[in-house]
């Protein structure tokens, strides 16, 4: 299964990876509380892509892209290895996780233009 993400992604180092990548959910104590998968499904790769993503991201436009790449990812993710009643509950989590980061991204955009006076 192919997921989507920059070419650089790949060619992280072990320690690029530990350092900007933390799985699923935000730096501090509550990455510990979010889940990284979706009823048994591990999506921490699809988490892993965001990261590196949103890490990157200079602008709403790139937020937004990154953000729209992470629920295509876990999409993916979900085709390649869900069947059965276990399709839709995930589906809606996924939704869930995507309206989280959403929320986040503008978060960080507001803040960011709060503090340089213009709006990206």
């Amino acid at each position: 299964m192919n997921l989507k993400a920059p070419r650089e992604y790949d060619q992280l180092s072990k320690k690029e990876r530990k350092e900007l990548l933390n799985q699923c959910g935000p730096d501090g104590p509550l990455n510990h509380l979010i889940p990284d998968h979706l009823l048994g499904l591990p999506i921490h790769q699809s988490c892993d892509r965001h990261d590196f993503m949103f890490a990157r991201a200079h602008t709403a436009d790139d937020l937004r892209h990154a953000d729209q790449v992470f629920l295509e990812n876990m999409n993916r993710q979900m085709e390649h290895s869900s069947s059965g009643w276990l399709k839709a509950p995930r589906r809606i989590l996924a939704w869930v996780y995507y309206g989280a980061v959403r929320l986040y991204s503008t978060i960080k955009i507001w803040s960011k233009s709060e503090k340089t006076g213009n709006r990206t």
